[in-house]
């Protein structure tokens, strides 16, 4: 199992992103080196864990959700990667992380 601090690189400074991209490239390498059988990150909200630990208890003859495979394991670091450039340029250009409403969109919500 990998378990994976530091999920968002919001709120870095230009150099800690560089780093946070440098050590994501090491941790997909070592991942996939040792062929891991899956991940659990920091905060259980990026993996779902609370609905994973609800389903083991119901079903303990059941596959473990956790371990989802080493492909999976390498596809979450890519995404979180990923999102490190987009996190980098929205701060560059001065936009607050985090301030966004946590209301949906009026295009969201369905009328009763």
């Amino acid at each position: 199992m990998a378990y994976i601090g530091g999920v968002t690189s919001r709120g870095l400074s230009p150099a800690l992103h560089t780093a946070f991209d440098h050590s994501y490239q090491r941790l997909e390498k070592i991942v996939t080196d040792a062929r891991v059988d899956g991940y659990i990150p920091a905060h259980p909200n990026y993996d779902d864990a609370v609905y994973k630990i609800g389903f083991m208890s119901l079903n303990p003859d059941r596959p473990n959700p956790f371990l989802n495979g080493a492909a999976e394991t390498v596809l979450f670091l890519k995404v979180v990667q990923e999102c490190n450039p987009y996190n980098t340029a929205r701060e560059a250009a001065g936009v607050r992380m985090g301030t966004q409403s946590a209301q949906p969109p009026d295009s969201m919500v369905k009328e009763p």
